[in-house]
């Protein structure tokens, strides 16, 4: 097992990690503005 590979696998766990934090972040704050959006066609 080389260091190289081990600093690689890392690395792809922090993306990973990175990305399903955005898109949860993304998701939510997509959610509200479209909340937002619909409170005010119904008034």
């Amino acid at each position: 097992m080389a260091v190289g590979s081990i600093v690689q696998k890392e690395k792809l766990k922090i993306i990973k990690s990175l990305d399903f934090s955005i898109k949860t972040w993304y998701i939510h704050y997509t959610k509200q503005c479209f909340e937002r959006t619909l409170h005010r066609s119904m008034m």
